[in-house]
């Protein structure tokens, strides 16, 4: 009888064990995402900061004629 339980208990730890590994390997996988989508935005602000640059040396620049 005692023997059972004894069992029943050890295999709910080992799950307990392995759930708690698979939670601890997800937050580290959610937080490598997080740094690259950090990385990401920040590479994309930079990729819009340098488009804003091109455009603004691309545009004609005004003549006196453009005003009148």
């Amino acid at each position: 009888m005692f023997g059972h339980k004894v069992d029943w208990l050890e295999k709910k730890l080992e799950e307990v064990k392995e759930k708690k590994k698979e939670e601890q390997i997800g937050v580290a996988r959610m937080q490598e995402v997080e740094e690259t989508l950090t990385k990401c935005s920040d590479v994309k602000a930079l990729l819009e900061k340098e488009e804003a640059k091109v455009l603004a040396v691309r545009a004609p620049a005004l003549t006196l004629d453009d005003a009148l």
